[in-house]
């Protein structure tokens, strides 16, 4: 009987990676799986796994740590990748074990935690991988502090991170001691002193703006109830002017770009006027931005 075919398939679901367990399952005594070996149709690669084929990818490399590794979640960087986060390219492919667990895989880095409970991973691409939140706290232990900086606030502006939830998965698992910690705490102290969570980098930057002026708007996030599920950044009741923080850096995509003009001349009909600043012109040009305000409110409101 040929094992050979059978073997290449189970492996295949683990980046080519197989037990010794796992053979004798299908039946391979321990000198079957020794002229195997001879053979090179098997390459140990630690105690008790082998591999069928060279691991082409990172992919094969977290599969074969996964299959051998008791409790390996997908993390850092790897996890990272999965989930399409923008962060630097480099390095070997990582997994976090239990602290008490075996932590060697040949080509991939393996981290060990006593704090990866269930809720913090899930599956994706039928690996086992840290979720959003928690990657994100991981990936401040080995990203430069701008370049996480710039990952959170992509994250917090694409609504695909709450600071409230960074905060809690701080209190719960950040101390002294843990990777990180230090520098998710600061990003979660600056970023809550605006007192909205929810807010992006851009709104925050905008009403700062706006505040040190004097502009301060009379409502933000304002829903002015002629079209649905829509909200003004900031809002002049009395002159009817709205406020937009506009830049291709904060918008999803083309379309919302040009339904965010059609909403302009739907507003428009119902004596609205708006006006969009960009983050450049908040960052470079924050007086005149607040010149613009000022003369626009002032007119509308005579």
């Amino acid at each position: 009987m040929s094992y050979e075919r059978t073997i290449a398939e189970l492996a295949a679901a683990h980046g080519g990676h197989i037990t010794r367990s796992q053979l004798v399952e299908l039946g391979l005594s321990d000198p079957m799986i020794s002229r195997r070996v001879a053979a090179g149709f098997l390459t140990g690669v630690k105690s008790g796994v082998y591999r069928t084929f060279t691991p082409p990818d990172d992919d094969a490399l977290l599969r074969g740590a996964v299959l051998s590794l008791r409790a390996a979640v997908v993390s850092h960087r790897s996890a990272a990748r999965i989930h399409a986060l923008v962060v630097p390219a480099g390095g070997r492919p990582v997994v976090t074990v239990p602290a008490s667990t075996t932590h060697e895989f040949p080509g991939v880095e393996v981290r060990r935690t006593a704090d990866l409970s269930r809720r913090h991973w899930t599956v994706k691409t039928n690996l086992p991988v840290t979720t959003v939140r928690r990657t994100v706290f991981d990936l401040a232990s080995c990203m430069d502090e701008d370049a996480y900086c710039a990952l959170v606030d992509g994250l917090l502006t694409s609504r695909r991170l709450k600071l409230g939830q960074l905060a809690d998965l701080l209190g719960e698992i950040g101390g002294k001691g843990k990777p990180g910690t230090s520098l998710v705490r600061a990003i979660v102290t600056e970023r809550s002193a605006s007192g909205d969570d929810d807010a992006t980098p851009l709104e925050r930057l905008g009403l700062k703006v706006l505040r040190s002026g004097g502009c301060v708007p009379d409502a933000v996030q304002y829903d002015p109830g002629f079209v649905p599920a829509v909200r003004f950044d900031a809002a002049y009741l009395g002159s009817k002017v709205a406020i937009e923080w506009d830049s291709r850096r904060w918008h999803a995509s083309v379309e919302r770009f040009q339904s965010d003009r059609n909403r302009d001349r739907v507003a428009a009909t119902y004596g609205w006027i708006t006006l969009r600043f960009t983050w450049d012109d908040l960052k470079t040009q924050p007086d005149r931005v607040i010149s613009q305000v000022r003369a626009v409110t002032k007119r509308r409101s005579a």
